[in-house]
């Protein structure tokens, strides 16, 4: 089970002026919001992924690496994964201290 992480208003207005501060994009409350579901759905498959014995998360590329064998089973079971295959978490360490007490397995 998943449990949503809520963001107060207040923390989503502030996001929205950071947005703006930081690249003069306007952006509102609901694109905070629908951006913080993706990046949580994200982390949540990246955890999963490397709760399985196969998988690690090189820290310094931000790739979740795995043997080609082993790429080949998991996307046999989970074929939606394979965009971690190639597709970056950079920033997993971070995401992981936001959510780790926002979800159980």
């Amino acid at each position: 089970m998943v449990v949503n992480y809520i963001f107060t208003t207040f923390q989503v207005s502030k996001l929205v002026e950071s947005v703006y501060n930081g690249c003069g994009v306007v952006v509102s409350n609901k694109n905070i919001r629908e951006r913080v579901k993706i990046l949580k759905k994200d982390y949540v498959e990246v955890r999963q992924l490397l709760s399985m014995n196969d998988c690690e998360l090189d820290h310094d590329s931000g790739r979740v690496t795995a043997d080609t064998l082993a790429w080949e089973e998991l996307l046999k079971g989970i074929p939606n994964f394979g965009k971690w295959r190639y597709k970056l978490c950079p920033r997993h360490d971070e995401f992981e201290a936001i959510y780790e007490n926002d979800s159980t397995t």
